[in-house]
């Protein structure tokens, strides 16, 4: 499990409660969060690089958010090491572009990493409330976050995330992509458009998806239980 911009690998607990049980759970924190320090500029392709060395053999791969980049990455780059491919509340490109609507506006991206570099605790501050927003009781769910992912993450480990996710497309690659994979999407969700689930099927049309109702960017979190369900049918479906 790969976390995703701004919280450590806490954030998974919830899940892992449920999963725990049926499979070996691995979580890795990017460097600068949990307890990895900082290790220089690093490049999307440098981040999951250092994914894919903390795993001893083939793995079913989970990427949250900007994890799923990182995760979808690795499948490019070292197909050998993925089994199988599942994203939640993750996109290909999470920018917007003239061939891509279903994003975020870069101007709200460029404005993050902005502001940010003058004012990180508010940026993360206003992160949580649009992880959470969409879902019920936003409020609560911006406390359990917090309370999840303890650790303080670097600085410069959050302004290399604002950059890869404001630059990063790869929308190629998942056209490409030959291994099983489920993209798991909130239907509120306030940071990726519900309406790129539709675009994702004609990019490639063996990706299976999913949509949790009246949920947010963090189903894992406020929809437990559903998207334990949906990971645990696709792995014994179609990885085991």
């Amino acid at each position: 499990m790969v976390h995703g911009w701004g919280f450590d690998s806490g954030v998974f607990k919830n899940l892992i409660g449920i999963l725990e049980y049926q499979f070996r759970i691995q979580t890795i924190d990017l460097p600068g969060y949990g307890n990895q320090q900082a290790v220089g500029k690093q490049s999307l392709s440098d981040l999951s690089k250092l994914v894919g060395e903390q795993i001893s053999e083939p793995a079913v791969f989970l990427g949250w958010s900007m994890g799923g980049l990182m995760t979808l990455s690795l499948a490019e780059a070292e197909p050998e090491k993925v089994k199988s491919l599942i994203m939640i509340t993750s996109t290909p490109c999470f920018a917007r572009k003239e061939n891509w609507l279903q994003a975020m506006d870069r101007k709200i991206l460029e404005n993050f990493i902005s502001v940010y570099n003058k004012e990180p605790e508010q940026t993360l501050d206003k992160f949580s409330y649009l992880a959470s927003e969409g879902s019920k009781s936003p409020r609560n769910w911006i406390r359990e976050l917090k309370k999840l992912s303890t650790s303080e993450v670097e600085p410069e480990a959050l302004e290399e995330g604002l950059q890869i996710l404001l630059k990063t497309d790869l929308r190629q690659t998942l056209r490409n992509l030959k291994i099983p994979a489920l993209m798991i999407f909130g239907e509120k969700d306030s940071l990726v458009p519900i309406g790129v689930e539709k675009e994702i099927c004609l990019i490639n049309s063996s990706i299976r998806t999913k949509i949790i109702s009246d949920s947010g960017h963090t189903p894992f979190l406020t929809d437990t239980v559903l998207v334990a369900e949906a990971i645990s049918e696709h792995i014994y479906e179609y990885t085991t």
